[in-house]
């Protein structure tokens, strides 16, 4: 019996349950029980995205419903891959449940590539599975923290580099909108970190907990934006709102040096128009960003498929060069997040799908972190 959490595609505010039976493996293949994993914001714009940046196509549900991917744990119980062996733990990219059969490739201490035939034409960097004793530090601490925010990191990690390789684009401010969400937290560390000043943007009741953080040299409210100071700066959107998205365009005018559109967490208000990564091939192209309040000032923004840039450094650096410059960063960036992140957990598969309706439904602490398992 396999258990999975679907979204309804044309309707993201309706999901289910659903209940099926467990396939017998073929030659090559081997069984995945998923363990754990987190969930938050980030989940939800892989559903936002889902259709144009093909997130459903990593775990093939039935037509007009998609699986939910998500980042944890699983282990082996089952294994006709040569070479792969029951009790071998993983951590990557799964769906919101609790298997996945998978087709393991390129197997070495590190880890492997599912070659599932149906995500061959997918971003690499999802198609990979650490091996869990490849990470510089164990315990259920650690995995937590992994699960959590290590893809978060490591997307913010990209986002940092790209500026960094296109000399910031001249810019010596970020300003962030959601500035609360763990991507926008994990971005700002690595800006603030290079000298950049830092400005985040969230909701009246997030200031206190976004200043907290040391991750910003100044916060403010979404009715501030006119306080942001007009230095050349680059825009993160983390929110997906038109209107702010409009607001900090009109602000900063001729002083925006890039406008960067990072995910969705303000799912109701979410840009209609963006111009997406011209690598990203799954992406859809779209003229300039249409907000009845008038034409966008600035430069159009950018969809950064992270992915993309995954790739330019692999080749540049190596894959082992590649995860030696982000775990330094990483672990610097988790010590402090003990300071301010708090575990809630959900342990069967009716309360992770009241957790998706309240994360979907904007009803989120951004202190905690979410920890979910389908009754393993």
């Amino acid at each position: 019996m396999t258990t999975f959490i679907e979204i309804n595609r044309k309707d993201h505010a309706q999901a289910r349950i659903v209940h099926g039976t467990s396939p017998d493996l073929l030659a090559g293949q081997a069984r995945m029980s998923i363990q754990k994993f987190g969930f938050s914001t980030n989940n939800i714009s892989y559903v936002q995205f889902g259709d144009m940046m093909s997130y459903w196509d990593f775990f093939p549900a039935e037509d007009g419903w998609g699986r939910v991917p998500v980042w944890g744990f699983a282990e082996v119980i089952e294994s006709k891959a040569q070479g792969f062996s029951e009790g071998q733990r993983f951590f990557g990219y799964w769906p919101m449940g609790d298997e996945l059969i998978v087709e393991p490739t390129r197997i070495d201490d590190r880890g492997f590539t599912d070659g599932s035939a149906h995500r061959s034409h997918l971003a690499k960097a999802y198609n990979w599975y650490y091996n869990v004793n490849m990470f510089s530090r164990t315990g259920d601490l650690y995995d937590t923290q992994q699960m959590l925010l290590y893809p978060l990191f490591y997307t913010g990690f990209m986002m940092d580099d790209y500026f960094f390789d296109n000399n910031d684009f001249g810019a010596t401010q970020v300003v962030f909108s959601s500035a609360s969400s763990k991507t926008a937290i994990s971005t700002a560390f690595l800006c603030h970190n290079r000298g950049l000043h830092t400005v985040g943007l969230t909701s009246a009741g997030n200031v206190e907990f976004t200043k907290s953080l040391g991750m910003y040299g100044e916060v403010f409210s979404y009715e501030e934006i006119d306080k942001i100071s007009l230095a050349p700066s680059n825009y993160c959107d983390f929110s997906g709102n038109r209107h702010i998205t409009f607001e900090v365009h009109e602000r900063l005018n001729e002083n925006l040096k890039y406008s960067m559109m990072c995910g969705g967490t303000q799912f109701n208000e979410s840009v209609a128009g963006i111009r997406a990564s011209d690598s990203a091939k799954s992406a859809q192209d779209s003229s300039s960003l249409d907000i009845a309040k008038g034409s966008l000032k600035g430069p159009k923004p950018e969809f950064l498929f992270a992915p993309t840039q995954i790739a330019k450094r692999t080749t540049e650096w190596g894959r082992e060069g590649l995860h030696d410059r982000v775990d330094e960063k990483w672990l610097l960036f988790i010590d402090n997040a003990l300071d301010w992140m708090k575990l809630e957990d959900f342990n069967d598969e009716a309360s992770i799908l009241k957790l998706y309706d309240d994360v979907y439904g904007g009803k989120i602490d951004p202190k905690a972190g979410y920890v979910c398992r389908m009754g393993n």
